[in-house]
């Protein structure tokens, strides 16, 4: 461990890995979007269901399935229309738990599914 690691920690441990739950892997995939202004209008939807949600209440199927939807908008943004950075599918999908995985690939439009 480097002496700045000591104040600063690892920051190969900091990155998002192992992803659990749709709503936070929408917002790693946004937060990777160079321009928040192209995606704004995907995020209102997710503002909707997250403004409905109580503490601690899981989500529903439906909910679920709506913000696959943008997870998938956002993966293709990232890989073909972001103008400074572009991310392949797998790369992001990579970030995923299985069980988040299994998720994405069994709600996705169909020829959206990634390795």
């Amino acid at each position: 461990m480097s002496f700045l690691s000591t104040f600063f920690g690892d920051h190969q441990n900091r990155q998002a890995s192992n992803i659990a739950t749709i709503l936070d892997m929408v917002t790693y995939a946004a937060s990777r979007v160079s321009n928040p202004q192209e995606i704004d209008l995907q995020l209102d939807t997710v503002r909707e269901i997250t403004s409905r949600i109580l503490p601690d209440e899981p989500m529903s199927q439906t909910d679920e399935m709506t913000l696959v939807g943008v997870y998938t908008n956002l993966e293709h943004y990232l890989a073909t229309k972001d103008p400074v950075q572009t991310f392949a599918p797998s790369e992001l999908r990579g970030k995923m738990t299985p069980g988040l995985l299994k998720l994405v690939e069994q709600y996705s439009p169909v020829g959206v599914k990634h390795p």
